[in-house]
């Protein structure tokens, strides 16, 4: 049973704690649903929090930050060049282990 569940449901409360910083490296570990990248840097491993699908929204906040090929990360093109600001939603597809961009909204 996955006890961090509750962490990434797109409802939140005031007890939980909602949101995580953590810097940009080539294998990230997010804990909560909404996680701020602090650094600069090249992402390409998401290891999953929870298993099953789940979403994940990631705060830029610093330029430079960058989604490149090869890992865990589905893109369309590499690298993906995000700035300060910018959020990001992906989505976990669980049969195949990637996460999908699925949007991102400009600051």
């Amino acid at each position: 049973m996955n006890t961090d569940f509750n962490k990434f449901l797109p409802a939140q409360s005031r007890q939980m704690n909602s949101v995580s910083t953590i810097p940009a490296t080539l294998t990230i570990t997010p804990s909560t649903i909404l996680t701020i990248i602090s650094t600069a840097g090249d992402i390409q491993n998401i290891i999953p929090p929870i298993e099953g699908y789940h979403e994940l929204n990631f705060l830029m906040g610093v330029d430079l930050i960058f989604f490149i090929s090869g890992g865990n990360i589905s893109i369309p093109v590499s690298p993906v060049s995000l700035g300060a600001g910018y959020v990001t939603k992906l989505f976990f597809n669980p049969i195949n282990s990637k996460y999908y961009i699925v949007n991102v909204l400009l600051p």
